[in-house]
């Protein structure tokens, strides 16, 4: 005999669900076991069906785990037991919502096994909601094109520009450097090598070295994009104790990276065409 109907009658009392899987698994067995009507009908109504449609183990940690296990036992070519169209279906949205929540890809995983179940079809349209949209093209056998979706009829981008003196400033150096590019705001990270000069800093110069920005900076497009020029108007605002000590800090900061740092402070309104005379000549090597 390959089977003990007693000691399966006891896993079934103990609710040992795992232990009743890996019986089902044994080919022999679950044909023995489903030879033997009583042993047949016990198992299908206390330990099929709650598996299928109850709800009495749900705080079980190893729920899930119970579940796909025995998804796998009617999927995999290897074993016996079969479940009805329905009860597969049931035990594939069981498992969808149950990691629904919490494993997100699993869940993915069955609904496109099972897409026609509603419960697919909500979790497949929600996915998709938050999917990149691919963008139609001439060249897309090659290249892969993109757009975020639910983009909203609003425009709530900002300027480069935090006034309208920097703006004039950047367009008078662009004007003085008219054969470079000219960048304005670019973070000091971007220009300075901090493994070559970290150990020349302090621990807060260190910190506000990825913070600073430079507010005009003229790269050199035929050597490889190297800055050229460092600028920075110094308005009003600078005058306060605090932004003083981290002008300090920039101006420490570029020195030790060997670079100049070009500050240019205007008291009065000036013309676009003033400023750039000014730029043109303070710049002058």
């Amino acid at each position: 005999m390959l089977y003990d109907r007693e000691t399966t009658f006891k896993l079934l009392q103990q609710r040992n669900w795992m232990a009743l899987i890996e019986l089902f698994k044994n080919n022999k067995i679950y044909d023995h076991l489903r030879q033997d009507d009583i042993t047949r009908s016990i198992l299908e109504s206390q330990f099929i069906r709650e598996l299928i449609d109850g709800s009495s183990f749900d705080k079980d940690p190893d729920y899930l785990f119970y579940l796909e296990q025995f998804h796998m036992l009617h999927t995999g070519p290897n074993f016996h037991f079969v479940l009805p169209p329905v009860d597969v279906e049931r035990l594939a949205e069981k498992i969808i919502l149950g990691y629904r929540s919490t494993q997100v890809q699993s869940a993915l995983l069955y609904a496109r096994k099972y897409p026609h179940l509603s419960v697919s079809i909500e979790l497949l349209q929600e996915f998709e909601r938050t999917q990149p949209k691919v963008v139609e093209h001439s060249q897309q056998r090659m290249i892969h094109v993109t757009v975020n979706r639910e983009v909203e009829a609003v425009n709530h981008t900002i300027s480069l520009f935090k006034s309208k003196q920097e703006y004039e400033f950047y367009r008078a150096v662009r004007e003085v450097y008219s054969t470079y590019l000219v960048f304005p705001n670019v973070a000091v990270s971007a220009l300075v090598d901090f493994e070559q000069i970290k150990h020349l800093l302090k621990p807060h110069e260190r910190n506000y070295f990825f913070k600073a920005l430079v507010d005009c900076v003229v790269f050199d497009a035929e050597n490889a994009f190297k800055p050229f020029k460092m600028l920075e108007i110094d308005s009003e605002y600078h005058d306060s104790e605090k932004q003083q000590a981290k002008d300090q800090i920039k101006d420490k900061i570029m020195a030790k990276a060997g670079q100049r740092l070009l500050r240019i402070r205007v008291k009065a309104r000036m013309s676009e065409q003033d400023l750039t005379r000014l730029i043109r000549e303070v710049t002058r090597e």
